[in-house]
């Protein structure tokens, strides 16, 4: 009976963490089709034809003109677009992969009703005195059974949030020291001058800083996932 609850306590937790990422994932597919008519990648975007022309606007205006923030937020909307599909594709593959365990589970319930079924008739064949004692103690000893369970998974879901919550924190100090290094070198001008534009993300301090940020978010990312099991914490999933 033990091993069977055991096993439905896990199980009801991985449908937590399918409904936390069938939430993400319908935040994430808003936020591309927002996008829709958009470069879909940093490559498509005309870096040359950019640049001149942002040079043009900065002879005649003292602060960013118009142009510029557009082009501005051609470039975000196209780096984070790239980010989001690829994060898609790993919550999918996750979901995926959470869903496939579910087989494991199977007859569980069946199982367990079946040893309840036991449980009655051997109740039925007890004086009615002692069947009385022994249904409450069962009972005593179910409700104390489950809140230890609970609790078992509770901690097992804190202990591997906080490790991935540690892993976010590292991260994220990284990101902020490649950040500053690649303040001293943010030649943009030159970038295109040099035809850089194609690997900017690549080899560059400014690069690593976003392979940092990433790994930060698909940490804490992995740390929601756990909390969204734990007992008797309630959360709007789609506040992640």
């Amino acid at each position: 009976m033990g091993y069977c609850e055991i096993k439905l306590e896990k199980k009801r937790r991985l449908r937590r963490q399918v409904m936390f990422l069938e939430a993400d994932l319908e935040v994430l597919e808003e936020f591309s089709r927002s996008y829709e008519g958009c470069y879909r990648s940093l490559s498509e975007l005309p870096y040359p034809k950019i640049g001149n022309q942002v040079a043009v606007e900065r002879q005649s205006l003292e602060e960013p003109g118009p142009y510029f923030m557009r082009c501005k937020d051609d470039f975000i909307a196209a780096g984070a677009v790239e980010m989001v599909g690829e994060e898609m594709k790993l919550l999918r593959r996750e979901k995926e992969d959470i869903e496939a365990r579910f087989e494991t589970f199977s007859g569980l319930i069946r199982k367990r009703d079946l040893l309840l079924e036991e449980k009655q008739e051997a109740l039925q064949s007890i004086a009615p005195v002692q069947s009385t004692r022994l249904r409450k103690v069962g009972a005593d000893f179910k409700k104390t059974e489950e809140e230890w369970h609970g609790l078992t998974e509770d901690s097992i879901n804190m202990d591997d949030a906080i490790g991935y919550l540690s892993r976010n924190v590292d991260y994220l100090e990284s990101a902020s020291k490649f950040l500053t290094a690649a303040k001293g070198a943010f030649d943009v001008e030159g970038w295109i001058d040099g035809d850089y534009e194609g690997t900017l993300f690549r080899h560059s301090n400014i690069g690593r800083a976003r392979e940092m940020v990433y790994g930060a978010n698909r940490n804490l990312k992995l740390a929601q996932k756990e909390l969204v099991c734990v007992v008797n914490l309630e959360f709007d999933l789609t506040d992640f």
